[in-house]
């Protein structure tokens, strides 16, 4: 079951998970990833928290792999 971050396009953690996939950075690129426009922006905060967990997790997967 997937956390709902975005009521207004009903956007879940597993869509903005794929948009940083590849390559949003911000919540604007998430939105442009999926075609769609916010529309009260209460979303924001929990989509840059994703956003940010993710490229953390990316940045330490490539410095183990470095590493090995």
């Amino acid at each position: 079951m997937h956390m709902i971050v975005c009521v207004c396009r009903n956007i879940n953690d597993k869509a903005v998970a794929d948009a940083v996939d590849s390559g949003a950075r911000r919540p604007r690129d998430v939105q442009a990833f999926h075609g769609c426009s916010f529309s009260c922006g209460m979303c924001k905060a929990t989509i840059e928290e994703i956003i940010a967990q993710k490229t953390q997790t990316k940045q330490e997967e490539a410095f183990l792999l470095a590493a090995e």
